[in-house]
């Protein structure tokens, strides 16, 4: 099997339950949203330690699930799966000093390649929220699990900042 067929010559594409779609469409665009950020996440598996990295590779199964739902593929089984997240996010809390304020996105290069995750994955929630405003299905629980990876990765870019660097905070 070929890997071009050459619809996309004339700017469209198909997805699973649509034909020949214009490549700017909102639902397009969540999903290559979705894609992007699982190509980031594959990268910052390079960069940090086993029990994140296991995670982060369940994440990006998710990821894919969830693509195929923005798609038009059969919904999965959402929220255990955020429940995950809020319980990963909490673990990691535990282990840092209590913030006040704002931090600038940096540090180690872990923290940095995880603060442009996150930034892609708040991109990405704001991608969805506005395909499923144009009338897709109901993505309310993508976009819950999308907000919580959010907050996961912001908490992960904070561990990765916590031994040996000191956050740079807004005053």
């Amino acid at each position: 099997m070929k890997i071009y067929t050459k619809m996309g010559d004339k700017g469209t594409t198909s997805t699973i339950s649509m034909k020949g779609i214009p490549k700017d469409n909102s639902i397009l665009r969540a999903i290559g949203a979705l894609d992007e950020l699982s190509s980031w996440l594959g990268y910052i598996i390079t960069k940090v330690k086993i029990e994140d990295k296991e995670f982060l590779e369940d994440v990006q199964k998710d990821i894919y699930k969830l693509s195929t739902y923005v798609a038009g593929g059969r919904k999965p089984i959402i929220s255990p799966k955020v429940e995950k997240i809020e319980h990963m996010i909490d673990k990691i809390e535990d282990t840092l000093p209590p913030l006040s304020t704002f931090i600038y996105p940096g540090g180690t290069e872990a923290s940095s390649i995880i603060h442009i995750a996150r930034a892609v994955c708040r991109r990405t929630e704001r991608d969805i929220v506005t395909a499923q405003r144009k009338g897709l299905s109901d993505l309310s629980e993508v976009i819950m699990y999308i907000n919580r990876l959010s907050d996961y990765l912001f908490q992960l870019a904070r561990k990765y900042n916590n031994k040996g660097y000191t956050e740079k905070l807004l005053k």
